[in-house]
């Protein structure tokens, strides 16, 4: 995952020779400015914890850091005006936003790191509680140095490093923080969440502090990074600084609930925004968790769509009765049926996949076929459309509406039909040149003695 907390290298728009010059020079002097901004922020932090009076942190703060940073942004001008503006022809179309930006970017993320972990008044705990002390001071420096590792890493000379591994500068700093915060942290007297302002919904043990502070350098870095170059960062990386979804951008959104569903609604994108991505997908994944009742009681009002293969016959009689359901309501019940799932229905990945596989495995509706087309989505379909495809499969062949739509009712010893042995095997399973004539046959013979009984649950 550490792979993925940094950011695009600096010369990654560079067109032309001067520009990669341009961005590489402009992204040295910016790790200069984080790292000096980090010393001087903790400079102040050092003085906060020795200080036995009242003190002014921000006044530290601001007088620190400007006066440790004005060398440097100087030099980062002239080197701007070098490298960059000599000729505007040649200044990058995209990933730097300028001196000023990057100077002023680099700053506030490195301070920002600093006030992140301990609050924008520097709190330090006060005495007795020195080794509360020693632990915020241990976690606010091994933040910030994971940060400018964060920030040197990006640059050409660091580029070639293999991330995520143990020579890694990010991956060396992690480590740092996670043993600093362990061996000093473990024996504080105030409660590890009134040391920090980290904001973290847990801190209760060293490991998840040092998890929450490295999300802190590592936020800070991402939103430094998009306002010194002007990239179009995710939203998730600026949050806790690494891509794992954890919020989600309006297209991802859209195209979450596009690709799952039939789109957006009220409860699906308020669902998705509270869950997240993994969430939202989890839950649809399993949808007898999702309550549907709303759907479930307009559903009722068409009876025919939970009726036997006998009671449709009965109550959706095969003739016209004034006044009266007939056969012909079944499959208009079953449409209104399809709509609304689609329309309203919580469980939307699951009507998407019905959909799928009745295509998949698709009958016709005739007036022969009226009794047993809902039956076959009721009973062969949807209860295996997020299961195995072998039992799916299975209820397809059982299914009476299939076994008259393919010809297997007329399929017989003495006579095998070989249309749905055909399709069965060309459309739904192996595909065109995994089987031969002879497969065909063989597959019709096993299919002999397969029968309709209106009285069976399934019909078979």
């Amino acid at each position: 995952m550490l792979a993925l907390a940094v950011a695009l290298p600096a010369t990654a728009f560079a067109a032309s020779a001067p520009q990669a010059r341009c961005l590489d020079v402009a992204g040295r002097y910016g790790v200069r400015i984080v790292a000096a901004a980090s010393r001087s922020a903790l400079v102040c932090v050092r003085a906060a914890e020795r200080a036995s009076g009242p003190r002014a942190p921000h006044v530290c703060l601001d007088r620190g850091v400007e006066r440790g940073l004005a060398t440097t942004i100087g030099r980062l001008a002239l080197a701007d005006a070098r490298w960059c503006r000599h000729d505007p022809s040649q200044l990058p179309n995209a990933g730097y936003a300028g001196d000023a930006a990057l100077a002023a970017a680099a700053r506030a993320a490195a301070v920002g790191v600093v006030e992140d972990v301990l609050g924008a008044g520097l709190a330090m705990v006060p005495a007795p509680d020195r080794a509360g002390a020693r632990c915020q001071w241990a976690v606010a420096t091994g933040a910030a140095r994971l940060h400018r590792a964060l920030w040197a890493e990006a640059i050409g000379a660091r580029a070639s490093v293999a991330r995520a591994t143990r020579r890694s500068p990010v991956a060396i700093a992690t480590r740092r923080l996670e043993e600093d915060t362990r061996r000093t942290c473990a024996r504080v007297r105030t409660p590890l969440a009134a040391l920090f302002a980290l904001g973290c919904s847990k801190l209760d043990t060293t490991s998840e502090l040092a998890a929450c502070a490295a999300a802190v350098a590592r936020t800070r870095y991402q939103r430094g990074r998009a306002a010194a170059y002007a990239l179009a960062v995710p939203c998730d990386l600026t949050d806790d600084g690494m891509a794992n979804l954890s919020c989600v951008p309006p297209e991802l959104e859209a195209h979450v609930l596009n690709r799952l569903g039939y789109g957006p609604d009220p409860w699906t994108l308020a669902r998705l925004r509270a869950l997240g991505v993994p969430g939202y997908v989890a839950e649809q994944l399993h949808p007898e968790t999702i309550a549907d009742d709303a759907v479930d009681a307009l559903l009722a009002q068409s009876p025919s769509l939970g009726m036997s293969f006998l009671d449709l016959r009965i109550h959706y009689p095969n003739r016209v009765v004034p006044g009266q359901p007939q056969s012909g309501d079944v499959l208009k019940e079953l449409q209104r049926a399809k709509v609304l799932r689609a329309v309203a229905s919580r469980r939307q990945l699951e009507q998407v996949l019905t959909d799928f596989w009745f295509n998949h495995f698709n009958i016709l509706a005739t007036d022969r076929r009226d009794y047993d087309i809902s039956p076959y989505e009721r009973i062969a379909i949807r209860p295996h459309v997020l299961g195995r495809f072998r039992d799916l499969l299975r209820a397809v062949v059982r299914s009476p509406g299939m076994g008259d739509y393919l010809d297997g009712r007329r399929n017989r010893l003495d006579a095998i039909n070989e249309n749905f042995p055909r399709e069965l095997l060309e459309l739904h399973t192996v595909g065109v040149g995994a089987f031969t004539e002879d497969d065909i046959q063989a597959v019709a013979r096993v299919f002999t003695g397969w029968k309709e009984n209106q009285g069976a649950s399934d019909g078979f």
